[in-house]
C-alpha cells in the first residue's frame, strides 16, 4: 500500500514539468499574436503621430507666420495711428493760429473802416467817388473777412496814387450860385487849386477837420495877395497845358483858416 501511494506520487513529480509545458506551450501562441497586435498598434500609433505631428507643426508654422503678420500690421498700425494724432494735433494747432489770425485782421478791417469813415468826408472829391464802393463794400459786415481785405487795400491803394502825384481833373463847382465848370489841380490828399477856361473864377481847395472845403478868390483875399495867388494859379494852368514851358511857381497853401 504504501509502495504504490510512493510510485503514485513518484510519477506526478516526474511528469508535472512536463504538464506545465505542455500548458505553457498551448498559451505560447496566444500571447505572441497579443504582442503583435500590441506592436501592429504601436507602430501605428507611432505612424499615426508623426502624421499628425507633421501637420501640427505646419499649422504651429502657419500660425506663426501669421501671428508675426499680424504683430507687424499692428505695429504699423499703431504707427500710422500716431502719425495721424501728430498730424491732427499739428492741423489744430495751425487751425487755432488761423482763427486767432482771422479774429486779428476782422479787428483791424472794423478800426480802418471806422477810420476810413472819419476821413473819407475829408478827401478830395474825385478820390472820394473813385472810393466809393470800395469803402461801401470794406464797411458790408454781410461780407467776407478775405473780400472786405481787398477792399481795404484798395483803398488805400487809390490814397497812395493819388497822393503821390499832381492831379487833374476837370468838374463843376457852385460857385456864387452858379454851378461852373473849372479845371482842378490836386496835390496830394489835402491841397488843391481850381480855375475856369476863362480864368473868371479862381480859387483853391483843402481839407479841413471835417471834409473837404473850397475858397473862392474872395475869400482867399482875407488870407493872401489875391493878385499874387491869380497870376499864380493861371500859371499852373498854362503848365499844365504846356508842359513844356514848365517852370517855378508859388502855390497857396492853406491849412485851417
Amino acid at each position: 500500500m504504501k509502495v504504490s501511494v510512493f510510485f503514485t506520487l513518484l510519477v506526478t513529480f516526474l511528469f508535472q514539468p512536463f504538464a506545465l509545458a505542455a500548458q505553457n506551450n498551448e498559451a505560447l501562441p496566444d500571447l505572441v499574436t497579443q504582442w503583435l497586435e500590441l506592436e501592429s498598434q504601436t507602430g501605428k500609433l507611432i505612424v499615426d503621430w508623426n502624421s499628425q505631428k507633421t501637420l501640427l507643426d505646419q499649422k504651429i508654422e502657419l500660425y506663426q507666420s501669421e501671428k508675426s503678420a499680424l504683430e507687424e500690421l499692428i505695429e504699423k498700425s499703431n504707427a500710422k495711428t500716431d502719425n495721424i494724432d501728430e498730424k491732427r494735433l499739428a492741423l489744430i494747432s495751425e487751425q487755432e493760429k488761423l482763427e486767432k489770425q482771422q479774429a486779428l485782421t476782422e479787428s483791424a478791417i472794423e478800426l480802418a473802416s471806422s477810420q476810413f469813415q472819419q476821413i473819407y468826408r475829408r478827401l478830395p472829391p474825385p478820390l472820394k467817388e473813385s472810393g466809393a464802393d470800395n469803402l461801401k463794400s470794406l464797411q458790408d459786415n454781410a461780407l467776407n473777412t478775405s473780400e472786405r481785405m481787398e477792399s481795404l487795400l484798395s483803398l488805400l491803394k487809390l490814397l497812395d496814387e493819388f497822393d503821390s502825384r499832381i492831379a487833374i481833373h476837370k468838374a463843376p463847382l457852385e460857385l456864387n450860385g452858379k454851378r461852373i465848370m473849372v479845371n482842378q489841380y490836386y496835390l496830394g490828399l489835402s491841397q488843391a487849386w481850381y480855375i475856369s477856361d476863362d480864368g473868371e473864377y479862381m480859387g483853391m481847395g483843402y481839407a479841413n477837420k471835417t471834409e473837404w472845403q473850397w475858397l473862392d478868390k474872395n475869400t482867399l483875399a482875407q488870407y493872401f495877395n489875391i493878385e499874387h495867388i491869380s497870376r499864380q494859379i493861371l500859371a499852373l494852368k498854362n503848365i499844365s497845358e504846356n508842359p513844356t514851358q514848365a517852370k517855378y511857381i508859388d502855390l497857396p497853401v492853406l491849412a485851417n483858416p
